[in-house]
C-alpha cells in the first residue's frame, strides 16, 4: 500500500477546521476532489502488509509524543501544472520540520520500510489548497482570490496523520484515508 506520513496544520488562533473550510470551498467552487489539507512530511512509503501498517502507525504515535508542535509560515498561494498541486500554498522549512522529517524517516528505516526515492527527492514543503487538472487561467484565478490568500501566513502543525492512498498510487484523491492521527505533545504540559 502507497502511504504517506502528513502533518496537519491550523493557524494559530483559528479553528483548526479554518484550512479544512477553504479547501472544501475551492473543490466545491472548482468541482475539484475534496481532501484533507496536510504538509507531507514522508511521502512514497511502501507499506505492503498489515504489520507494517500497524509498525508506521506506532512511530507516528511514537514521534508525535516526543514532537513540539512546529511553526511554518505559507507563503502567498501559488498554481502549477501538477494535478496534486494545482493551487499550494508554499512553506517553509524550518529546521525543527526537518529534524522531524529525518526522525521518520530513521525510525522508518529501522523497521524496514522504505520510502521511494527518499534519497533523490527534494523536500518542498506546501499546503495544498485544491486539487485538479486546471486549466492555467483557472488556476491564476484561484492563486488571486482573496480567500485563498488570506490564508498565507504563520500555520502551527499540531498533529501527524498516516494517510494511505487506497490504491497503487495517489491519483484518486477520493480514496485516500487517514488511517492513524496523533497530536503532536501539549508544550503547556510538556517542555517544549
Amino acid at each position: 500500500m502507497r502511504a504517506a506520513i502528513w502533518g496537519l496544520t491550523r493557524a494559530p488562533g483559528e479553528p483548526v477546521d479554518a484550512l479544512c473550510d477553504a479547501a472544501r470551498e475551492l473543490s466545491l467552487r472548482y468541482h475539484a476532489p475534496s481532501f484533507l489539507p496536510h504538509l507531507t512530511i514522508v511521502g512514497k512509503l511502501e507499506l505492503p502488509d498489515a504489520a507494517s501498517v500497524r509498525a508506521a502507525s506506532e512511530i507516528v504515535r511514537t514521534v508525535a509524543r516526543s514532537t513540539c508542535p512546529l511553526s511554518v509560515v505559507a507563503g502567498a498561494p501559488q498554481h502549477s501544472p501538477r494535478r496534486l498541486r494545482a493551487v499550494l500554498l508554499p512553506t517553509t522549512s524550518p529546521r525543527e520540520l526537518l529534524v522531524l522529517r529525518h526522525q521518520l524517516a530513521a525510525a522508518l528505516a529501522a523497521r524496514g520500510l522504505t520510502i521511494a526515492d527518499a534519497a533523490t527527492e527534494a523536500f518542498a514543503p506546501h499546503v495544498s489548497l485544491l486539487y485538479g487538472d486546471l486549466p492555467e487561467k483557472t488556476r491564476e484565478e484561484v492563486v488571486a482570490l482573496p480567500r485563498a490568500r488570506a490564508l498565507a501566513g504563520s500555520l502551527r502543525v499540531t498533529a501527524l496523520a498516516l494517510a494511505s492512498a487506497g490504491g497503487p498510487d495517489w491519483s484518486q484523491v477520493s480514496r485516500w484515508r487517514v488511517l492513524t492521527t496523533a497530536a503532536l505533545r501539549d508544550p503547556i504540559n510538556l517542555s517544549c
